[in-house]
């Protein structure tokens, strides 16, 4: 999270706890433009968010928010792998 600060075209970030679900967190960023989002999906920095996201024991809900629409692990897949990629424990 504070590593994003310094990354070009970074709004914010926030970290929250859930209301009705307290064992769930809720982890946001925002960017400036759907291009340098999609460059930050494909950092290093968020290879190893992904992959403290595979140690929760329930499988966690991953999701990109734009102003036009809602994507999920598909499309964080298709970003960090390319457009055959698969998601982890599934097909696409």
């Amino acid at each position: 999270m504070l590593s994003a600060r310094s990354e070009r075209g970074f709004v914010s970030s926030r970290i929250c706890q859930e209301v009705d679900s307290p064992e769930a967190l809720r982890y946001v960023e925002e960017w400036a433009s759907p291009v340098q989002m999609e460059e930050q999906i494909h950092s290093r920095r968020f290879g190893r968010l992904l992959a403290v996201m595979e140690t929760a024991p329930k499988k966690p809900v991953q999701e990109v928010h734009s102003l036009a629409e809602s994507r999920g692990l598909d499309y964080i897949s298709t970003i960090r792998l390319g457009a055959d990629a698969k998601p982890a424990g599934g097909s696409a």
